[in-house]
């Protein structure tokens, strides 16, 4: 077995990868989307908005990308993906790919090789407070 090593470029890590279709290069995101060899060398910084992680470099060699919305204000961990964009390495801008109808759980989505299906895990908080008595039967 053999195992590489690459380091990061200078922002909070990367949550989400993907490996280009020939497997000589790695995408990921988070401030940013950037690509790098897999042999190592220089990241190089893809044109997308901020705040991104990488779901899919496809075989038509698109990069499929969900961008992050935050906790309030832009604070605290990502809640979640509301729309998917794509770019390519040599790309000027990157593009709108679809807009979900649902918040979708960024650590579990899942995009189709083709990028035609997406599974995502959605949940909803509902803020409920219950009020218990009696419960205990030390206490009678």
């Amino acid at each position: 077995m053999h195992a590489d090593t690459l380091v990061s470029p200078n922002m909070a890590g990367f949550h989400l990868t993907a490996f280009s279709p020939d497997g000589r290069e790695v995408v990921g995101g988070v401030d940013y989307l950037a690509r790098i060899p897999k042999t190592g060398g220089e990241w190089t910084r893809l044109e997308a908005p901020p705040s991104v992680d990488p779901l899919l470099w496809a075989r038509d060699w698109w990069i499929y990308f969900g961008r992050l919305l935050w906790g309030r204000a832009g604070e605290g961990e990502p809640v979640g993906f509301r729309e998917i964009w794509r770019t390519r390495t040599d790309a000027k801008r990157a593009e709108l790919y679809t807009r979900l109808p649902e918040l979708c759980s960024w650590w579990e989505i899942s995009l189709s090789a083709d990028a035609r299906r997406l599974v995502c895990t959605v949940s909803r908080a509902e803020p409920d407070i219950w009020i218990a008595e009696h419960f205990d039967p030390d206490e009678r």
